[in-house]
């Protein structure tokens, strides 16, 4: 990727992965998506990979409605 400018902290980019349901295969999917980022010149040596909580939820089907809370 290209070298950011010295004015420019950290970055954070967003990796579209599709829709994630319950029993979902994440490590495949994140795999999958991070191979093609890759492959665009995008991940660098030194890059942080973040998975968000609610992602991981939503493949363990760790999901609650308004209707169940209300």
């Amino acid at each position: 990727m290209q070298k950011l400018p010295d004015y420019l902290g950290v970055v954070a980019l967003g990796i579209k992965m599709g829709v994630i349901l319950p029993g979902s295969d994440l490590v495949s999917m994140v795999y999958d998506s991070l191979q093609q980022v890759d492959r665009d010149g995008l991940l660098d040596d030194g890059d942080v990979i973040c998975v968000t909580e609610s992602v991981v939820a939503r493949s363990q089907g760790n999901i609650v409605s308004v209707k169940d809370i209300a």
